[in-house]
């Protein structure tokens, strides 16, 4: 579109003869009249005809727009005095726009740009980055990597964010192979490349990437350890934390929240001490992002206490440090500290989130309180979080322990957004209820809506086939998970397999199947096995299960206790005491069980 028929079209469209702003354009006009009469130009000499102290004037009016309604007036006194076509105020219009949230009125003067240079397209990209248009950005760049003579590490960056955003591993590929092509990167672009990389769950590129900088710097270490802990490589992280302090790089916040956040993956409480008394030495104990850390990792090593002290004592918490807290109760089944922690954060006027709201229904489970849970459901919808996927799994999964899969399946039903962990939680509400055929029929439709199960979602339909006898249906979906979909078996999904098979009285088949394990079974999967003979008394098949795990575990007194019940189950009673007195030379003791219920408040 011409330029000259451009900006009177879009004066039209910002202020509509009916709009009550335009009654107020006179006399705002009349304000910058002072600064954009062109008779004030003097310096003829200037190719675009204006004076560098107007351009000045000009561009602090725009920087000084802080609502829609003054940028509007402003771009239309532009407009009024001809200075709407000139490069650097197009470029200031469209860069205020997408900080104040229009980015059509951003994409209109943009267009409107006759010859865009290097600082106007960055300027476009990042009002669509401002305003999470990332799709708008990729493919606006896409217009422009052929054409655009002028590109540098910063737009490459620009445009590599919105990949990270997307998740867009290919399209980051892509520009990755452009950066190699036309320059050599920085290393601020590669330490961009890595963090896409990494979040975009191609871990190896990201490894390989970093090897290939030779003057790694803090953020070079820090985006590198930081997404292998995010993948679950809590011991790969900590041994590149290590190599980083050998290097004699001094570590940031994120550096050490990152190592804290290792040892908590690996239940390292001595390891989570030493990073956190280096956090202190560091001088980073003001840092909440290391101190909700510190929390996170103690309650998952299991010492509430310490994490109550470090909370208590933190003077500026955020709802990430609150957070931190109520998921570490309900982790440690401390469900009343959690609601309690609730409570006292609302109290404090703290807002709440959808992480809070889901550590608030997690405790509530844990508690199996119908009343107080579905008070919380009613908080949900009252504040907005129900369309929030992850809040609406946490109401299935909290209606499902508590028994009212009914309620659960409402809850399901009314989502329009599922993941695989919705599906898995409605499919083990049924398969707690013993309801094999209406989970077998849930993971039907799921995959029907081309949703690929993963491994918990096969963990659950084995255990809920095993419940109920369903041994065929059992055998051919363990099949499907290993040839179709490709998911390699855990040894959850091989227990699930012996306890299916030795709940139906087929032993030998259960033996047999463990002996063919392409892995060594852990000493669960046997216990499993023995269990099972003892069920459908079978001395023999349960002697060789108790030997090997004699083998592997000679002080454990669970299978003792399952020998004996064996022994007790065939009449064998003098053997069952034999045991009995064994146990008890070898002090060995089965602690008991327990659960807890929630009963009018207590």
């Amino acid at each position: 579109m011409a330029v000259k028929y451009f900006f009177p079209k879009l004066r039209l469209q910002l202020l509509p003869a009916s709009s009550p702003e335009s009654s107020t354009l006179p006399s705002l006009a009349g304000i910058y009249r002072g600064f954009f009469n062109p008779a004030q130009v003097h310096l003829s000499a200037c190719p675009t005809d204006y004076s560098t102290y107007f351009s000045s004037k000009i561009l602090s009016i725009l920087h000084s727009c802080s609502d829609l309604f003054s940028l509007r007036i402003a771009h239309t006194a532009l407009l009024v005095h001809g200075f709407a076509e000139i490069l650097p105020f197009q470029t200031k219009l469209l860069s205020s726009y997408g900080v104040l949230g229009n980015t059509g009125c951003a994409r209109l003067v943009f267009d409107g740009i006759t010859d865009p240079d290097l600082y106007s397209c960055k300027a476009m990209l990042k009002s669509y980055l401002t305003n999470d248009c990332y799709l708008d950005a990729i493919r606006i760049y896409g217009r422009w990597r052929e054409s655009l003579l002028e590109q540098d590490n910063i737009m490459f960056s620009l445009v590599l964010k919105a990949c990270i955003k997307l998740q867009d591993l290919r399209q980051g590929k892509k520009l990755h192979c452009h950066i190699t092509k036309v320059g050599n990167p920085d290393d601020f672009l590669l330490n961009v490349l890595i963090d896409m990389y990494a979040k975009c769950s191609d871990m190896k590129s990201a490894c390989n990437l970093f090897d290939t900088i030779a003057e790694r710097n803090v953020v070079s270490w820090t985006t590198i350890i930081s997404g292998l802990v995010q993948h679950d490589r809590a011991e790969d992280g900590l041994l590149l934390f290590n190599k980083m302090r050998w290097a004699h790089i001094i570590p940031n916040s994120t550096t050490i929240a990152s190592a804290l956040s290792s040892s908590a993956q690996l239940h390292d409480l001595a390891l989570g001490r030493s990073i956190h008394a280096l956090g202190i030495k560091l001088g980073a104990e003001d840092s909440n992002v290391v101190m909700n850390a510190v929390v996170d990792m103690y309650t998952k090593c299991c010492v509430v206490n310490e994490a109550e002290y470090v909370f208590q004592r933190m003077p500026h918490k955020d709802i990430v440090t609150w957070n931190a807290m109520m998921a570490g109760y309900s982790q440690n089944n401390l469900g009343s500290e959690a609601l309690s922690l609730f409570n006292k954060m609302k109290s404090e006027g703290y807002s709440t989130d959808a992480v809070t709201v889901v550590n608030a229904l997690s405790a509530s489970a844990s508690l199996g309180s119908l009343h107080i849970g579905g008070s919380f459901h009613g908080y949900t919808v009252k504040n907005g979080f129900l369309s929030n996927i992850y809040v609406s799994t946490a109401l299935v999964n909290f209606y499902n322990k508590c028994g009212d899969v009914s309620s659960s399946r409402v809850v399901f039903d009314e989502m329009s957004d599922r993941n695989t962990v919705t599906w898995c939680s409605m499919m083990g509400g049924y398969g707690m209820q013993g309801d094999s055929t209406t989970s077998l029929d849930l993971l039907h439709r799921m995959l029907g809506e081309d949703m690929k199960p993963n491994d918990v979602i096969f963990t659950s339909i084995l255990s809920t086939c095993s419940h109920t006898g369903m041994v065929k249906e059992g055998k051919k979906l363990f099949e499907r998970m290993c040839e179709q979909f490709d998911v390699v078996p855990t040894m959850k999904h091989y227990s699930c397999m012996v306890d299916m098979l030795a709940r139906a009285g087929q032993v030998e088949e259960a033996l047999a199947f463990i002996e063919g394990m392409p892995v060594e079974a852990e000493i669960s999967v046997w216990q499993i096995l023995l269990h099972g003979c003892r069920v459908h008394s079978r001395l023999d098949v349960g002697e060789k299960a108790l030997r090997r795990m004699a083998e592997m575990q000679p002080d454990t007194p669970d299978y003792y206790v399952l020998l004996s019940n064996l022994y007790a189950s065939d009449q064998r009673w003098d053997d069952a005491l034999e045991i009995r007195e064994l146990m008890k030379q070898k002090r060995l003791m089965k602690l008991p069980g327990s659960s807890c219920i929630h009963i009018e408040g207590r």
